[in-house]
């Protein structure tokens, strides 16, 4: 099953013909949806960031689209 920004970026990606890259955390999150959604409203009510273990060279790019759910108003 895709999760939904995954599932977001294939349909962007079909349209636009763009690359894509998979962004992962150092910590998986959880795969239980109640535990997701609790710490997730956490995470956003602390500001907290976490930590990447893909490293995304942007530098080649003209045009990029990120999605970024901590900022997602």
């Amino acid at each position: 099953m895709l999760g939904s920004n995954e599932y977001l970026a294939k349909q962007i990606q079909a349209h636009t013909g763009g690359d894509l890259q998979r962004i992962e955390t150092v910590e998986p999150y959880t795969t239980n949806h109640k535990q997701l959604l609790d710490y997730g409203q956490q995470e956003q009510r602390k500001n907290i960031k976490p930590k990447l273990k893909t490293k995304v060279d942007l530098s080649g790019s003209r045009n990029t689209l990120a999605s970024d759910r901590h900022n997602a108003d």
